[in-house]
């Protein structure tokens, strides 16, 4: 399993940059974000894309993950597709679709039918362009927030086109037991993200107040997943595709700092994988 770095907290770095900086950590490539600042964007992908990736591989990088921005769901949108265009063009596979965010005023089951409507669509292009399109189980009042609601997403779609990016840590937060979540998308999963989950109390206000908790994201040894447990269950079923690091750790989710938290737990997670 290749670990490979997410650069969302790198904005501002350039191509060169990004790519000495993964090197020098460890890392084995880039799940690289697409948006809106970053050296590869939406407006360049197109024309730099291509270049890009070529010098990251000469450097040793693969490059089999591009996340596009987090609103991006729209099979129509042409910024989407020139993305979609690019990464097809510099032979990046996968494709981290944004999310749908769920609003009272629309019953969740109309909603689902219609998102499942936009990715069959993707699922068209995907095969046109010989790429893959991921949905992310990311907690929260978010359509596909686990492993049982991303099914109702991707069920019935062809798995080499449209597929699953199981979260663990986001799994621990909304209460869904790992081994039955990988059972769950059996057939369906092709990228792991990896950080931690953890609640940490809040002051009370007062005596007698109803506590109150905040979701926060830890070191990969602290929090409520247990990664060595994590891959061991990955290779019992098989897994062997990438395992994206996302650098959330709260208090160093900055340029500056993240490269002290990535340290610590990429030499974490290499103990476990070896």
């Amino acid at each position: 399993m290749q670990v490979i770095f997410f650069t969302k907290f790198l904005r501002g770095l350039g191509v060169e940059q990004l790519g000495e900086s993964a090197k020098r950590l460890g890392f084995d490539g880039l799940d690289l974000a697409v948006r809106a600042g970053h050296c590869i964007n939406p407006e360049n992908a197109r024309a730099e894309l291509p270049r890009a990736v070529e010098s990251w591989r000469r450097a040793g990088l693969s490059v089999p993950l591009v996340t596009l921005e987090t609103n991006w769901t729209d099979p129509e949108h042409p910024g989407l597709q020139a993305v979609y265009a690019a990464c097809a063009d510099a032979g990046v596979p996968f494709i981290k679709l944004g999310y749908w965010f769920w609003k009272p005023d629309q019953h969740y089951w109309d909603a689902v039918e219609q998102h499942r409507m936009e990715l069959a669509a993707l699922e068209t292009i995907g095969r046109k362009l010989g790429l893959c399109t991921l949905v992310h189980t990311h907690s929260d009042a978010i359509y596909g927030s686990n492993a049982s609601g991303v099914m109702h997403l991707v069920r019935g779609l062809d798995p080499r086109h449209v597929a699953v990016y199981l979260d663990p840590a986001h799994l621990a937060f909304d209460g869904e037991d790992l081994p039955m979540a990988l059972d769950i998308v059996r057939g369906y999963l092709r990228m792991v993200g990896v950080k931690n989950a953890a609640y940490e109390r809040l002051p009370q206000p007062g005596s007698g107040a109803a506590l109150k908790w905040k979701k926060v994201m830890p070191l990969l040894h602290e929090g409520l997943v247990d990664w060595a447990q994590a891959v061991q269950l990955l290779r019992q079923i098989g897994y062997d595709g990438p395992l994206a690091y996302h650098g959330e750790v709260d208090g160093y989710m900055d340029p500056e700092r993240i490269g002290k938290a990535a340290a610590i737990d990429l030499a974490y997670l290499r103990s476990i994988l070896r």
